[in-house]
């Protein structure tokens, strides 16, 4: 992808965790509430490198934090050196800059650490950004999750498409709590509109070393025709129902969407919740 734009998790979440201090272990609480849309509004915008974005930053601090709706620009040299000012939120009047060897960049009186970006590359139409922001365990920290591409042209109104990728953010396990990365696979029905899609071989790490694992995530969803932009209806975790306020958004990019991007944020059970996972997601388009 030559020029990354960026849409953000539309919506609102609230994410606490009680009891997430440590990445290895601790209390299984972890409460992920939604409210809001999660929108369809990551259509790109924009030319040569520069931007307008718009979305969520997610805050987890000290137990409970509500996420709130941002919006900023963005801007891409030649060299791949990227600026994302933020206009909106949180860090409104702030930025982030990040360059190739340089994956930190301060933001106000913290540091921004970009994690993870899916599909950096020149040989793909989307990516992903996933960013920590300052001290974190598991998640309990603040993270930004972002996803985009190139417009979507020449969408297909009839036949099936698969995009085999990656996913990684962050995600909780049963008292297992750290940084995530994985297998993402999205079958599209371009006549019927149906996406599912299914995120698997989900391994969690502490500084680099594998200290357990997620249970597979899946969804099912429907496909705007027009604008190439899906959510999800239902989602699973480990093969049984998540919680119904459980959230995915994504969209097809490319000339006749040869790749995908989103996010998602994904909890078992609001009763007794013991699994989730927030973070993004990137695939492209098997021959």
């Amino acid at each position: 992808m030559n020029k990354l734009i960026l849409a953000f998790l539309a919506g609102t979440a609230m994410i606490s965790l009680a009891g997430c201090g440590s990445t290895s272990g601790g209390s299984d609480g972890i409460d992920i509430s939604t409210t809001g849309s999660t929108g369809t509004g990551n259509t790109a915008s924009g030319s040569d490198g520069n931007y307008t974005v718009a979305g969520t930053i997610v805050q987890v601090r000290d137990g409970s934090v509500e996420a709130t709706a941002t919006a900023g620009d963005f801007t891409e040299d030649e060299d791949g050196n990227f600026t994302l000012a933020f206009t909106s939120g949180p860090y409104a009047g702030q930025s982030v800059s990040f360059s190739e060897g340089n994956d930190t960049s301060a933001l106000g009186d913290e540091t921004a650490t970009l994690e993870a970006f899916l599909g950096a590359g020149d040989d793909t139409s989307s990516g992903a950004l996933y960013i920590t922001v300052g001290d974190y365990e598991g998640l309990n920290g603040n993270f930004i999750a972002a996803y985009s591409g190139d417009a979507v042209s020449d969408l297909p109104q009839s036949g099936t498409g698969t995009y085999n990728g990656e996913y990684f953010g962050s995600a909780a396990n049963d008292g297992v709590t750290g940084l995530v990365s994985g297998n993402s696979q999205i079958a599209v029905d371009f006549t019927s509109g149906a996406v599912n899609g299914t995120f698997s071989g989900l391994t969690i790490t502490d500084d680099g070393t594998a200290i357990g694992t997620m249970d597979d995530v899946g969804f099912s969803g429907s496909l705007d025709k027009t604008s190439g932009t899906y959510t999800a209806s239902s989602m699973t975790i480990g093969g049984n129902a998540a919680d119904t306020d459980s959230t995915l958004s994504g969209a097809l990019y490319g000339e006749g969407a040869d790749s995908t991007a989103g996010s998602l944020a994904v909890v078992d059970d609001f009763d007794n919740p013991t699994k989730a996972t927030v973070g993004v997601f990137q695939a492209d388009k098997a021959d």
